[in-house]
């Protein structure tokens, strides 16, 4: 029997039963589920009508929310209490290693390689879940943590490449040769650790605890190495460095490509000729080819170099993260240059011009900008 048929049943017996509030209830759920069929123009399937009682359960507990706050919790209670008659003709929730594991086969079988591919491992997780009583949000949530890009893990990543062995100045870290060959094969060893005997970064465990314990080992080998101290404000930095603070950081410096064109003739917000033009300078001194590293990391064909690729889905993936910082700290030093040329109220218009772009451009009605520009 399907789950409309079964609603239809229910309610006759509960009238005959006298249950008046599970009669309630189920009249307004038959009633979501008619106007669910109105709107389809055709009958609603198992998975259609599955997915109106969650809206139905998570209309009832913001109701609950609401009149707890407002001390009406006889209210509230009785919200709770169609929660739980709703609930009942829901399949029991998935779990979290039942959706962890759903996620990691998407990521597995989309080839995702970070939050760009949000949308496509969402996708293919809930097709995975089809049938299961599921949150959507909480889902989505999950699918953002195995795809973030935790820059510690990136870091550890990074030192252990012989392809970025010549070149940790560029990223802070001086010290001897010998040294930096100790802590890329202890890096080695974390990694291997952090994968668990899978091939596959972003099938590993991305609890907060997997994290601080992963740091917690990368500390200890520099302590080790007796190179705490040389790499300390390098790990500081790449620890620090959010999704959110990168994406803001990488959209600015994008629209500084773009700021010639801020003159009102096109669709960009218009922004002063003397603005423009010390942008545009100082810019031209700090911009970051987006190549750089490119040819390096690619050619690498040693046997770990191309595991490292491997598992993170891209050959670039690393790369990409490293010009990320190297691009953070050019804009860092752009920004203090013009903090130095340009007057506060210039420096407040060109923020302005900044918020207004990346709210054309991404669509975000509450655009943010790197917490240095603010």
């Amino acid at each position: 029997m399907g789950l409309v048929e079964q609603i239809d049943k229910d309610l006759t017996a509960a009238m005959k039963e006298q249950r008046p509030l599970k009669l309630s209830v189920l009249r307004m759920m038959k009633s979501a589920l008619k106007l669910k069929q109105v709107e389809l123009g055709k009958p609603v399937t198992d998975a259609e009508a599955l997915a109106v009682l969650r809206t139905l359960v998570k209309q009832r507990h913001e109701s609950a929310e609401l009149f707890r706050k407002g001390g009406r919790d006889e209210l509230a209670d009785k919200e709770v209490a169609e929660i739980k008659i709703v609930e009942s003709y829901m399949p029991a929730a998935a779990g979290n290693a039942d959706i962890d594991k759903a996620v990691a086969a998407a990521i597995a079988e989309t080839g995702a390689t970070g939050e760009k591919d949000v949308g496509k491992v969402m996708k293919a997780t809930m097709a995975k879940l089809a049938g299961k009583n599921v949150d959507g949000k909480h889902v989505n949530e999950r699918v953002r943590a195995r795809l973030r890009s935790y820059m510690t893990d990136a870091l550890i990543m990074l030192l252990s490449t012989d392809w970025f062995l010549p070149y940790w100045t560029e990223i802070g870290i001086n010290i001897a040769e010998d040294k930096r060959i100790r802590i890329q094969q202890g890096c080695r060893e974390i990694i291997e650790e952090i994968l668990g005997g899978s091939d596959n970064y972003y099938l590993a465990e991305f609890s907060e605890e997997r994290k601080q314990e992963t740091e917690s080992r990368f500390i200890a080998l520099l302590r080790r190495c007796e190179a705490e101290r040389e790499v300390s404000a390098t790990l500081k930095e790449w620890r620090n460095l959010s999704h959110r603070e990168l994406t803001a950081m990488w959209e600015c410096a994008n629209l500084n490509r773009q700021i010639p064109s801020a003159d009102g003739s096109g669709s960009a917000p218009y922004l002063e000729l003397p603005i423009r033009a010390e942008v545009v300078k100082t810019w031209e001194a700090h911009d970051l080819d987006a190549a750089v590293f490119e040819d390096i990391c690619l050619s690498s064909k040693t046997e770990w170099d191309i595991r490292t690729q491997k598992m993170l889905n891209s050959p670039k993936t690393l790369k990409n993260e490293l010009w990320r910082v190297l691009l953070d700290h050019r804009l860092r030093a752009f920004w203090a240059d013009l903090r130095e040329r340009l007057a506060p109220q210039q420096l407040q218009q060109l923020t302005s011009w900044y918020r207004a772009m990346i709210k054309i451009t991404t669509k975000d009605d509450r655009p943010v900008l790197p917490s240095y520009m603010e």
